[in-house]
């Protein structure tokens, strides 16, 4: 026999074997546990946000009725009276009613954890003792 494991080795191999075979398993585990606690979180915030969403959506006609009925009353007024100082603060009031920013909040959220392919126990233990 060319190469061969002494029993020294052979004993560490499979030591390894069983250590990779139960790291295995708390991995395993810990991906479960990490995607349990990922699908609580991510209802709880989708629920948040739809929550959100919908007041702001209420928010958002209240800003837009406003900024229409500002827009029309400046639009009815003279032009003198636009030039005027009165008009400079209107026109600003009323683009600051225009220019806000009410849009829905969206989220990218992460998928589950895939549980990862361990082989490295079988690999490890099918390695030859001898050849």
């Amino acid at each position: 026999m060319p190469f061969r494991l002494n029993k020294s080795e052979s004993a560490q191999r499979v030591d390894h074997v069983n250590a990779v075979e139960l790291a295995g398993v708390r991995l395993s585990q810990a991906v479960g546990a990490y995607n349990e606690v990922l699908t609580a979180a991510k209802e709880a915030l989708l629920e948040a946000q739809e929550a959100y969403n919908e007041t702001l959506g209420e928010a958002r006609e209240f800003v837009e009725d406003i900024a229409s009925s500002r827009r029309e009353d400046y639009d009815a007024k003279s032009d003198r009276w636009k030039e005027g100082d009165n008009g400079t603060a209107a026109e600003a009031f009323t683009d600051a009613w225009e220019g806000i920013d009410l849009e829905p909040v969206d989220f990218e959220l992460p998928d589950e954890i895939e549980e990862p392919d361990l082989a490295h126990r079988d690999d490890l233990e099918a390695l030859p003792e001898e050849a």
